[in-house]
């Protein structure tokens, strides 16, 4: 039979917030994506470019923690994400395994918020990109 994952098994490695309770992520691959069409308005060339993974967490962060801010870089455990070659050619996995101990780095983006209300635990919520021709960060 199968095995399914429940819950989530990603989590901060490193950097001092390997206290962080991930409650939630979303990890996406992406591409700027470039059309030639002809003067019937066919495409006739299509080339993706800037490869990059992308990830929005949530999570619950202990009493005055500090929260990552942009431009830090954060590890994250028990992901895979892709490489990609400068012609575009891309290899290796994209997926979520608990046996996956390497730590994936990735660049703090966007605007992270500190979120408490008076019935559940404060959280954190933060976006991550990863650019994965270059491989940055490294």
């Amino acid at each position: 039979m199968t095995d399914y994952n429940t819950g989530l098994i990603s989590k901060i490695d490193g950097s001092g917030f390997t206290d962080f309770l991930f409650q939630s992520h979303n990890l996406t691959i992406e591409a700027d994506e470039y059309e030639a069409k002809d003067e019937n308005g066919n495409t006739v060339a299509h080339v993706l470019k800037n490869h990059r993974a992308k990830m929005t967490v949530e999570a619950i962060i202990p009493a005055a923690a500090k929260v990552p801010v942009p431009g830090e870089t954060v590890g994250v455990k028990g992901i895979s994400v892709p490489t990609v070659t400068a012609a575009g050619a891309v290899s290796g996995d994209f997926k979520v395994d608990t046996t996956i101990t390497t730590a994936v780095n990735f660049k703090v983006v966007g605007t992270p918020a500190i979120n408490q209300s008076g019935t559940d635990f404060t959280k954190a919520t933060f976006d991550l990109a990863r650019y994965l021709v270059n491989e940055i960060p490294t």
